[in-house]
């Protein structure tokens, strides 16, 4: 254990001294990571999260073990069709982004980004991009990310007609990860929202730590923009309750 140690701790350090300057330094590892200590000891902080994972198991199985409401969905009848790859990244952000409109909110992460990303990753053979139809209509995507062991769970949308949609795509992309002889991840799952969802496919959890470090003139501009958001919303309930006397 002992020279696990040593050998985790040479490697990390090495990391952070070849580091470049930065404000803000995040990244997560997995729990092949079992100990997070060099990086506490050089200063940084560790948040632990969750993933969810279904691996190791049948078809027949995953039927089984998934919510009665879920098992429903996945079985009716209908004339929903799965197509890999038919859209490209282009086409799928104005999918994404018109179900968000639907729904009255805005993507957080611009369409150059994620352009970006999704193409850095193509290059790779490192993405899919899963569409659901419902006859001639997109009624959910499923974007994943893959290396040599997993299939990562990072876009999940579907249309608001098509509510069960979601369902669908979720557990045929976790059939065909399965048929891949790898692990489906399902990532996100510290949101609120997407952890019930994903949790009511009966997954493994798996806790993974948020390595992160800022620079003082990151956290000084922090504590400004704090001050100055509570100096703001102070002045507007001031000049709120002035209107109302």
């Amino acid at each position: 254990m002992a020279k696990q140690l040593k050998y985790i701790d040479d490697i990390i350090t090495s990391v952070i001294k070849e580091l470049p300057k930065y404000d803000c330094f995040r990244i997560t590892f997995g729990a092949n990571l079992w100990t997070w200590q060099p990086f506490y000891w050089a200063g940084f902080k560790a948040t632990p999260c969750y993933t969810m994972l279904i691996e190791d198991i049948l078809p027949e199985q995953m039927i089984k073990s998934i919510t009665s409401s879920r098992r429903n969905i996945v079985r009716r009848k209908d004339d929903y069709r799965f197509v890999d790859d038919e859209l490209g990244p282009e086409d799928a952000f104005q999918f994404i982004e018109s179900c968000y409109k639907q729904r009255g909110k805005k993507l957080t992460y611009s369409k150059e980004r994620f352009l970006k990303l999704l193409y850095s990753l193509r290059e790779h053979d490192a993405v899919k991009i899963r569409s659901l139809y419902n006859g001639d209509e997109i009624a959910a995507v499923n974007i994943l990310f893959g290396d040599k062991e997993r299939n990562y769970n990072h876009f999940v949308v579907h249309s608001v007609k098509a509510q069960d949609s979601g369902t669908k795509i979720i557990f045929d992309s976790i059939l065909c990860t399965m048929a891949e002889a790898k692990t489906f991840d399902f990532e996100g799952s510290m949101i609120q929202d997407n952890c019930r969802f994903y949790s009511s496919f009966n997954p493994k959890w798996e806790i993974k730590y948020v390595i992160e470090n800022f620079s003082n003139r990151y956290i000084i501009m922090q504590s400004l923009r704090t001050i100055v958001i509570a100096i703001k919303t102070s002045i507007a309930s001031q000049f709120g309750r002035c209107k109302n006397v």
